[in-house]
């Protein structure tokens, strides 16, 4: 390997691992630190934006953490995060991808675009896509910010034509200067493409989401959402009152919480006694049954393990219809299984 090459394993501090890419505008290397150990990535930018990423290295959550930024002649060194959750786009190759999971995951991103947005100028990624995010089942990681660029009110399009096609919005082909909503329109092609597996022009989203999708992908900025937090409230408005299914708090956690909470109940019943049941067996049962009954209502509050892909009208447009679908299937599967075990008391 060349001297050029290898110049992640040049900078003070820092001994080269492995090339991840080289190419003429960007190279990155694996590099760790010889003080402290840890693994992390290099990035060799040419004529990168300095200024953006010590404005990254302020942001300390859902992006990968910025160490250290230094200029050399028309290069932008960047020591960054090694993150070693798998992509998005190489997780959900491998795993099946449940609604409430890919709510969960716009729910996350979102919440990082605000913090983003919210930036002073406003910091816009530009190309949100499957392979840029880190998701390792509970956690959204946004990444590479190499052709993000600081929203300038006074520009009337954008001097470079970039981004994914499929994922960038119109504007970023030269028709209109690039801002907040640009972000949202690639937010609306990665929710379509996480519950339908194509781009919205193959493949719309049916159901209770294409609504958002439509309008996040409007060919005119001035008709989508105008922020992340809009977008947000789009999803919330969805929520259902018999389900908070807190779409923020990772999976992991809901179990955690559903096993506590079942530990608890498991205790209590475990202590219970009762006159009219007599026999052994029914009384075991008896107590199966209370302890069913107790835990299977933050099951169904939580949706830990997605109850509501079982149940009706689960895709109906309609929010009357979702509540009556639920309320009806929920309550009758919970009825079905109580006769059963009744009639062994």
């Amino acid at each position: 390997m060349d001297e050029n090459a290898r110049r992640g394993s040049m900078l003070e501090g820092y001994s080269y691992l492995k090339t991840i890419k080289s190419e003429d505008a960007k190279k990155i290397f694996l590099v760790i630190n010889n003080q402290t150990k840890q693994i992390c990535i290099e990035k060799v930018l040419k004529h990168g934006d300095a200024e953006l990423y010590k404005r990254l290295k302020c942001i300390h959550d859902g992006i990968p953490e910025v160490y250290q930024v230094t200029e050399d002649d028309d290069d932008v060194i960047v020591i960054e995060e090694y993150i070693q959750s798998p992509t998005l786009e190489a997780y959900r190759i491998e795993h099946q991808l449940e609604e409430g999971e890919v709510i969960g995951i716009m729910h996350q991103l979102l919440n990082i675009l605000m913090v983003l947005h919210a930036s002073k100028p406003p910091i816009i990624h530009r190309d949100i896509k499957p392979e840029n995010i880190f998701y390792n089942g509970y956690r959204v990681v946004l990444a590479d910010f190499d052709i993000a660029r600081s929203y300038k009110a006074t520009q009337s399009k954008d001097t470079e034509v970039l981004g994914t096609l499929g994922y960038a919005a119109p504007e970023q082909f030269g028709f209109d200067e690039t801002g907040v909503t640009a972000d949202i329109y690639a937010c609306g092609v990665l929710l379509n493409v996480l519950l339908t597996g194509e781009l919205p022009y193959k493949k719309q989203a049916e159901g209770i989401y294409r609504k958002i999708i439509t309008k996040a992908t409007s060919s005119s900025p001035q008709d989508r959402y105008q922020s992340a937090q809009e977008m947000n409230n789009a999803f919330n408005r969805l929520s259902l009152p018999i389900s908070l299914n807190f779409p923020s708090i990772p999976h992991p956690i809901k179990t955690i919480l559903l096993v506590v909470y079942g530990l608890l109940m498991l205790a209590v019943t475990a202590t219970m006694k009762t006159k009219e049941v007599t026999s052994a067996f029914g009384l075991l049962l008896y107590r199966f049954w209370i302890f069913f009954t107790l835990i299977y209502i933050p099951m169904c509050f939580l949706n830990t393990f997605d109850l509501y892909r079982f149940c009706l009208f689960k895709k109906n447009p309609h929010r009357i219809l979702r509540i009556a679908g639920r309320v009806i299937s929920l309550t009758f599967y919970w009825f079905v299984i109580s006769v059963i075990m009744i009639a062994f008391f």
